[in-house]
């Protein structure tokens, strides 16, 4: 596929904002093949599509993208390439919007095709493809950054200053803001290491007691890593938390190691909110599970166990939806889990850490009947809260929303 020349060509994500040029109205017959070639009328068939199938006000469907990289240090190039359908002509000079959001902001807004083929031309049962190059400049800061997109009346904005965006009528199961803007996806700038793993079946049995002697567990420590702060550093020693996956034919196995030199969790009720103390008042220590069976931020688990050994599981049928208070109506009728806290729960002493194990029969997860086949792709992350030191800390590291699954891990499960 021919990569497009466009109005940001090769910019930085350090690039000092600026405007496209307006959309050209001649065309050279090298610019009118360049718009052909990406004017279709069906969507190809590409194995890394995602797909979206989010609405704009009825006239323009995101009906997926595919993007080269999700994790990128300097001098890489990143590649995101949308798939518009349009769905009904549309008054006025819209053009799309891009917004890449770390700790600060930087701005693609651009016209289709490299600024050839803008939004009033498309017309209904098109599908346009439209390309967007990003240079990974040594100076962008590290971590996660999300890009957002949505279109916006460019007239209304030059003549009267007024911010028209299309609503976002149906975001198909994804993420929105109240700006009428829709998260596309999550980038990680730095270096973390590879989470996408090929996990093996145990041929030992593993014992839910909290005691991680099982010798599976040692190997599978090292196989996952360490943990990282938001922004992408590796977590001390003094706080590490280590995470563990293995499997059978009837269960998914997950154990945790933890040092933690104050143990406190005041609740002792299935599906309290373990992961705050009473009032807010900061964070109460536990480790969190989030599992998309089928990778598509839908029917997603969160579970999250407690160094007093207190459960809370949900299901989001979609990003934060139904809110916790109705999705932790889910439970796992076949879950088994065990603590061993290496200290007192809620006491005054110097405490070193708790351990946790964990199995979860294939059949409680949704859409999974029994143990998967070694070509099916979960996502999964994990993640430590603690009211000492660190107050949030993940495996695979997505920023401040636990629920995005952007660049959460893949498994792969290998009998």
């Amino acid at each position: 596929m021919r990569i497009l020349w466009i109005c940001l060509v090769a910019v930085a994500l350090v690039f000092p904002a600026s405007g496209c040029r307006k959309p050209k109205r001649v065309f050279t017959s090298q610019e009118r093949e360049q718009v052909n070639e990406n004017i279709m009328t069906a969507l190809p068939e590409m194995t890394d599509l995602v797909k979206v199938g989010a609405n704009f006000d009825d006239k323009i469907e995101l009906v997926g993208y595919t993007l080269n990289r999700r994790h990128a240090s300097a001098g890489d190039t990143i590649l995101l390439t949308y798939y518009w359908k349009s769905l009904k002509a549309l008054d006025g000079e819209f053009k799309i919007f891009m917004h890449l959001d770390s700790r600060n902001r930087k701005t693609f807004d651009h016209h289709g095709v490299g600024g050839l083929y803008p939004v009033a031309r498309w017309q209904p049962g098109e599908v346009i493809r439209d390309q967007v190059v990003m240079n990974v400049d040594a100076s962008f800061a590290d971590g996660p950054a999300s890009i957002w997109v949505g279109f916006f009346d460019e007239r209304a904005w030059r003549d009267a200053q007024r911010n028209v965006r299309l609503p976002v009528k149906d975001a198909a199961g994804h993420r929105t803001d109240n700006g009428d803007r829709l998260l596309v996806a999550s980038i990680f700038v730095g270096k973390v290491p590879d989470r996408n793993l090929s996990i093996p079946k145990t041929t030992s049995p593993v014992q839910i007691d909290g005691v991680l002697d099982e010798p599976v567990w040692e190997q599978a420590f090292q196989t996952m890593g360490p943990f990282f702060t938001p922004d992408g550093k590796e977590v001390p020693q003094a706080h590490q938390t280590r995470v563990a996956v293995t499997f059978d034919p009837e269960h998914l196995y997950i154990a945790f190691d933890v040092k933690d030199t104050d143990l406190v969790s005041p609740y002792t009720t299935r599906d309290s909110t373990l992961w705050t103390l009473d009032n807010n008042r900061g964070a109460s220590d536990v480790v969190e599970v989030f599992l998309d069976p089928d990778g598509n931020g839908k029917n997603y688990i969160e579970l999250q166990v407690s160094p007093a050994n207190v459960v809370f599981d949900a299901l989001f049928t979609s990003h934060r939806t139904p809110h916790w208070e109705k999705a932790r109506e889910f439970n796992f009728p076949g879950i088994r889990h065990a603590v061993v806290a290496d200290g007192t729960v809620n006491a005054p002493g110097e405490d070193k850490g708790y351990t946790v194990e964990i199995a979860i029969p294939w059949k409680d997860l949704p859409g999974v009947d029994g143990m998967p086949a070694a070509d099916r792709i979960f996502r999964i992350n994990f993640f430590r809260l603690s009211n000492s030191g660190m107050r949030a800390i993940a495996w695979a590291p997505v920023g401040n929303d636990f629920h995005d699954f952007s660049l959460a891990a893949t498994l792969r499960f290998v009998p």
